[in-house]
């Protein structure tokens, strides 16, 4: 008769005290399918969490055992491995009502399939609300842990990029400067703030000096991770947590204008429906329309780039100028700026 054994561990300290996969959950889930004339058709091995978010690998072996007539049991270590949600269990009792599957729990001593009533029904509904309400107990120390650590000033999640979480000797978790990448995140807000640069130029330039992320992986920062770079308070010594904002007690990587400046250009640019440029414009945001005071943005055309209002893109008389003439006009107006003899000697020493 076939089978197929389902192992997982919810977190790396499972992994490593007590339910480990090799040393624990399959040596003992092989041995008794042996004993018991089963012939192993897939091992579903996984790490991840019972909570709401969905279980690639559950529901896979989930639908595999749907589909295979021959596979006739699924094996388990124990019913909070398999389940720790009503809605997996009404999934694990549709394959043995529905199926005819036979659901084997070792650790627990259970077997339960499409005849099971009275006490091994109970013992199964039990099972599996214990383990919904040691699900509810994790949640619910979690957020404890994290309000104490916000009344702390310490941020009670993965450090972001440019910072790196820290275990100290006494335990305690910390949060610091990372050697490697904060000068990098620091220069992305610099370029922003530039406002000579999109954020598709600056992930390139990231790229090239050798940003990455945080997963293991280590892939390069996205544009949609350089935006959420930008607008973290974090850098500047604040931290915001569930649409609330505290302060942090860690090193800051960057000054508080400097954070503003960012938002401020993101705010202007969101109003006035400008797209970032692949070329660099000599006058992004400093020359508004005469007429209207919209913002003045660059319309290349047959390799000339014209400045124009961005509101009306040069219809209705209002500003349409080239860039060329534009600067030279400015470079006119300079001329008659003449720096006092004073201010100039300042400036020299």
């Amino acid at each position: 008769m076939k089978a197929v054994i389902l192992a997982r561990v919810s977190t790396m300290r499972q992994e490593k005290e007590g339910l480990s996969l090799e040393d624990i959950q399959l040596p003992l889930l092989r041995e008794y399918a042996k004993d018991n004339n089963f012939e192993i058709e897939k091992e579903f091995v996984f790490s991840e969490s019972a909570d709401s978010k969905i279980r690639k690998k559950f529901n896979e072996m989930i639908s595999f055992a749907k589909k295979s007539k021959e596979i006739k049991a699924i094996i388990c270590y124990r019913v909070d491995r398999i389940t720790r949600n009503f809605r997996d269990a009404v999934l694990i009792d549709e394959l043995r009502l529905e199926q005819g599957k036979e659901i084997h729990f070792v650790h627990d001593h259970l077997v339960i399939c499409k005849d099971t009533i009275g006490r091994d029904i109970t013992d199964w509904d039990t099972k599996v609300y214990l383990a919904k309400q040691f699900l509810n107990r994790l949640k619910e120390d979690a957020v404890i842990s994290a309000n104490s650590k916000l009344r702390n000033n310490e941020w009670p999640e993965k450090a972001p990029i440019g910072y790196l979480n820290k275990t100290l000797d006494n335990n305690k978790k910390d949060v610091i400067l990372d050697k490697d990448r904060q000068r990098l995140v620091r220069k992305a807000f610099e370029l922003y703030a530039s406002e000579n640069y999109g954020l598709p130029q600056i992930v390139k330039i990231l790229d090239d000096e050798g940003l990455r992320n945080n997963t293991k992986a280590g892939k390069p920062v996205t544009k949609s991770q350089l935006s959420n770079i930008l607008s973290n308070r974090f850098y500047y010594g604040e931290m915001e947590y569930n649409g609330l904002i505290y302060p942090h007690r860690y090193e800051k990587l960057i000054d508080r204008w400097l954070f503003e400046k960012c938002k401020a250009i993101r705010d202007g640019r969101s109003g006035t429906k400008i797209k970032y440029a692949s070329k660099p414009f000599v006058f992004r945001g400093m020359i508004h329309c005469a007429d209207c005071g919209c913002l003045v943005g660059k319309d290349p055309k047959k390799g000339i780039n014209y400045c124009v209002c961005s509101q009306y893109k040069g219809k209705h008389g209002a500003m349409r100028v080239t860039e060329e003439e534009l600067v030279k006009q400015v470079a006119e107006a300079f001329k008659n700026i003449k720096v006092p003899d004073d201010v100039l000697e300042d400036q020299r020493k």
